[in-house]
This record gives structure tokens, sequence and C-alpha cells, in this order.
């Protein structure tokens, strides 16, 4: 018996944590989460990955938007969490079918904005796994009490006019429907494992970098190091130097004298050579108390100039926070009418493409800019400006003589993380010849 289908929006959003469903909710009890009325303490101080679902009348999977939140140590949701879930629903490529034909699928290999990419997760893309299995399985159950619609009938179909209603163009378009999901399935799976491949390639990428910046920073450090204690040992060798010029002085005078007195009664002698040692004694002790005077003034130089030190970064760190105050301030009415309005702000930055900001990020943006793009990019500030330096004038970096470099054109590197220091940035020539 065929039938009318009333069709509703029902939308729920399910969290997963150990790759099975944990919790499951109404859109709009998620949407009290998020506007901070609801905490979850459970969640606190983690990171989740949930899907938001639209489903039919039926309570069938008829569109599935797989997306990452992060929570904080009370258990809030991140307030600068923005990801337009109904828009991804509503405008995404197919995926699996899941009982009501093929679902729209937004997930990190297939997502139709593309700086929210990275904002989403693949699930498994077999129907019957993990991931979409348990989806399947907590509808079903429909512990959030989602009222079911019936089929309404508009008529009865007889066997003969089931005959002679082209049973074989039904049967291929159904074959047709099937084989199109079954490839809509498979290219999904390969996407899938793309991005997860990518993804750990990145990984690595990233902890190279990290292992060269710290090993760059680590032997900056001891250079300054050697170059103090050169210093130090300069200038303790020349006092040094000095104490023993003068102790020489007084050794020679006192053996002259010595030489002239042999003829002398021998108490005389005996008196010298006493007078000798309680000077060369005293000579000593002054040298010695020179020496720690020194060593004091020093000390105090060195206390007064960490007191400086400190003075100067309270005073910077409070510039910056009152500057980010006027920042944030200023305007700042103006442009949360413009986002309430939904006017998106969207910058071009190299490396980074096309990035969504949100008003309360514009004083950052504005603050730092290299800092703000570094992070987006996921690399260090330092790394993104020397990316930034090859990708405006992509030349072989390779220092050669007269500590020029050696300037040969070479391929731009397009993305920041793919950038090695000392090999992707030279020429085929010194591509992996030692030294800067």
């Amino acid at each position: 018996m065929n039938g009318i289908q009333v069709m509703q929006d029902l939308t729920a959003v399910l969290i997963f944590e150990d790759n099975k469903v944990s919790r499951e909710m109404l859109y709009s009890e998620f949407e009290a989460i998020l506007d901070g009325f609801a905490p979850l303490p459970e969640l606190s101080n983690k990171g989740v990955d949930a899907v938001y679902l639209q489903l039919t009348g039926q309570l069938l999977v008829r569109s599935a938007v797989f997306f990452k939140i992060n929570f904080d140590a009370e258990g809030f949701a991140d307030r600068r969490w923005n990801i337009p879930l109904q828009q991804l629903a509503e405008n995404s490529a197919k995926g699996p079918d899941l009982g009501a034909g093929a679902i729209r699928l937004a997930c990190r290999s297939q997502c139709c904005i593309e700086w929210h990419q990275k904002s989403l997760w693949d699930p498994e893309m077999d129907v019957a796994g993990i991931h979409f299995g348990g989806i399947k399985k907590s509808i079903n159950m429909n512990r959030m009490g989602f009222l079911k619609e019936e089929l309404i009938p508009d008529g009865i179909v007889t066997s003969q006019d089931k005959a002679t209603s082209g049973a074989q163009p039904q049967q291929i378009k159904a074959l047709q429907e099937r084989f199109d999901n079954s490839l809509n399935q498979y290219k999904l799976g390969l996407s899938s494992l793309s991005e997860k491949h990518e993804t750990h390639v990145q990984e690595l990428k990233n902890k190279f970098q990290s292992h060269i910046h710290d090993a760059r920073n680590t032997l900056d450090e001891m250079k300054l190091q050697f170059t103090a204690e050169q210093n130090k040992n300069q200038e303790l060798k020349s006092v040094i130097e000095g104490q023993v010029t003068k102790i020489q002085g007084l050794r020679e005078y006192y053996e002259h004298k010595l030489s002239s007195a042999q003829n002398s009664d021998s108490d005389e002698l005996e008196a010298l050579r006493e007078g000798f040692a309680a000077d060369l004694e005293v000579q000593m002790s002054a040298a010695k108390a020179e020496l720690n005077e020194q060593l004091k003034i020093k000390e105090v130089e060195l206390m007064y100039s960490q007191t400086q030190q400190e003075n100067l970064l309270e005073e910077i760190q409070r510039i910056q926070i009152e500057k980010n105050e006027l920042l944030s301030n200023s305007g700042n009415h103006l442009l949360e009418k413009l986002n309430d309005k939904g006017i998106s702000f969207v910058s071009f930055q190299p490396g980074a493409g096309h990035m969504a900001i949100r008003v309360d990020e514009i004083p950052d943006f504005l603050s730092d800019l290299h800092g703000f793009v570094a992070e987006k990019c996921g690399v260090s500030k330092r790394h993104y400006i020397e990316w930034l330096e090859r990708y405006k004038n992509p030349v072989c970096q390779k220092l050669v003589e007269g500590a020029m470099p050696c300037g040969k054109p070479i391929s731009r590197i397009e993305n920041p993380s793919d950038l090695l220091i000392g090999e992707n940035d030279r020429c085929e020539l010194h591509k992996f010849a030692s030294g800067t």
C-alpha cells in the first residue's frame, strides 16, 4: 500500500565518547548549552566529537553534520564556537543511505564551507559501523521522545495495476540509486582515509618543526652563554694579571732590599724578611678585598638590571591590556550590530586563505596579525614569518660566499606547515648541503 509521508524538521545532537554515543539531546537543549544556560560538568576540560542530525517524520536520518566542540573547566561550551550546523546540513553533498535515501553529509573530508573543515571530524563510512550504526540505534530507541508520523493512505493499487506500472524501469531505477549510493559511499571512504593520512602527516611535520625550533633556540642560548662566559673570563684574567704584576713588583723590590742588605746584621735581615712577609700579606688581603668588592658591585648591578626588566615587562603587559581594551571598546557596539545582522568578517591572508573572524577576535587580529594567522595555520609565529619571507621571495636560502643567500629561484611553498627550513627552501644543488 502506497502512502503520503508528512515530513517534519526534527533535529537532535548526539555526543560521542570512546566511539560510543554517550549523550543524546534535542537541538533546543544544545542551543541552551551554547548560550551558557546549561553546563555539562562531566565534559569539563574536554573536547568531544558530536553529530547534528535532521530527521524525517518517520525518524530516519536525512542530514548529518559531524562536528567538534570544547568545554571549559566548569563544563560550559566554548563561547567562540560558531559552526553553522543548519547551513552545512542543507548544502552538503550526499552521503550513505541510512534508510531514507542518501543523506546530506558534512564531515572533515566533505565540507561545503572550507574554513569550517578543521572544526569537523570523519566518521567511519560503513553504514553498519560504530558511528552510523550507533546513530541508527540511538534514533530507533527514541529516548528523546520524538513523535513518529504514520503514513496516510492515498489509495489501493491492484495486482493488475502493478503488472502494468512499469516494474522493470522501477527496478532499473532502484538498482541505479543503489549503485550511486554505493559509489558515493566508496568515494567518501577514500576521502576520509586520505584526510586521516594528511592529518597524521601534518602532525609529524608540526612535531618535526617543533624539534627544529627547540634545537635552534637551545643553540642560540648556548651561544649567548658561551659569549657571556668568555667575557667574564677575560675580565677576571685582566684583574688577575694586574694583581700578579703588582705582587711581582713588590717581590722584586724586597729582593733588591734583601740583596743590598747581605752585609747587614742578621737582626736587620730578619726584620726585613718579616717586613716583606707582612707587606706581602697586606697586599694579598687588599687584592682579595678588591676582588670581593668588584664581585659585590657586579651582583648589585645584576639585581638592578633584573628589577628593571621585571618593571619593563609589567609596564608592557599593562600597556598591552589597555591597548586591547581600547581596541575592544572602540566601535564595539557597531561591530556587534553588524554581527547580529549576519555580516561576517572575512580576511584573506597568505597561507591561511579566507578566514572568518569573530567580533571578539578583531583586537587580536589588529594587534598581532602574524601571530593571529600563525595560530590559524597551526604553526608558531616565528615559523610563519620565516615562511612568509620565503613565500614572497621564493629563492634558495643557503648562505654561500660572502654570507649571502644563493638566490636561485625555487618552487613556492604554498602551505606554512610544509616549510622544512634547510630542506625545501633550497635549490637542488644545496638541498642536502650541511650548514646554514
